[in-house]
């Protein structure tokens, strides 16, 4: 669960209220809907390619050009020392969460 981190920011709101109420149901059932499908994903089923000891996808073309303009922004926030010493050890995984071969 800590690699969808990569994938939802919260956004920051100008004022805080306590909200005291069922959570959302139908919004649950669709996200278990999607983990029950991520769980039954298997190599073969997404066509990964295939190295000596594990199977693997590559970016489609244009999501490899997103995600190179984001890794490196992102990189460049790393090292630019501006961060809370927090914020730049968590921003800093992430290249080891998706490693980067070529």
């Amino acid at each position: 669960m800590q690699r969808f981190g990569l994938m939802v920011w919260p956004d920051q709101q100008p004022a805080w209220v306590n909200v005291d109420r069922l959570p959302d149901g139908d919004a649950r059932g669709r996200a278990l809907a999607v983990f029950e499908h991520l769980d039954r994903l298997t190599p073969d089923s997404v066509d990964a390619e295939r190295d000596d000891d594990c199977a693997f996808l590559r970016f489609a073309p244009d999501a490899l050009e997103a995600f190179t303009e984001w890794h490196t922004l992102n990189k460049r926030r790393v090292l630019s020392q501006e961060l809370h010493p927090a914020l730049e050890s968590h921003f800093s995984k992430y290249a080891k969460t998706i490693p980067l071969w070529r």
